[in-house]
């Protein structure tokens, strides 16, 4: 004899047949989240162009000026305020440029003797200031600072 339809509907609902899931089915496992989105990479701050000396251990030295061109390995005196040390034009004031971070440069920096100008060049940091205008710069082994300006 033929089974009645609601019997059929039972067994199918009970067998999972009809897309249906006993209680102790597994429970599907949940999509995977989406990768998070990587952080852009940072701003890489350059030196290319003409910088002020604004504030510095050295006052009668504030006010030149240095270009940093080509491969912004060096940056050469524009300008530079009269001055005991006899710094001039074209002298390379910044050499052996190298970045160290995104905003980081190690670097030597020329220093003349007053009176005499004998030349020598002392190690130190360039760091540029968030407001990506100015420079600092720190010379460990003498202590001293400058801060410069973008031109």
């Amino acid at each position: 004899m033929p089974r009645p339809i609601a019997t059929l509907a039972v067994i199918a609902l009970l067998s999972g047949a009809c897309g249906g899931s006993s209680p102790n089915a597994p429970t599907p496992a949940p999509a995977p989240a989406p990768a998070p989105t990587p952080a852009p990479p940072p701003t890489q701050f350059e030196l290319t162009g003409e910088w002020v000396r604004i504030n510095s251990s050295f006052v009668d030295l504030d006010g030149m000026v240095v270009r940093v061109s080509g491969d912004g390995r060096q940056a050469q005196i524009v300008s530079a305020p009269a001055n005991p040390y006899r710094f001039q034009a074209d002298d390379v004031k910044w050499r052996s440029i190298t970045r160290v971070s995104s905003t980081r440069f190690s670097f030597e920096d020329l220093v003349r003797q007053s009176g005499s100008g004998a030349m020598s060049y002392v190690a130190g940091f360039i760091d540029a200031q968030p407001n990506a205008a100015e420079l600092s710069m720190t010379f460990p082994s003498t202590g001293t600072v400058q801060q410069w300006r973008r031109r």
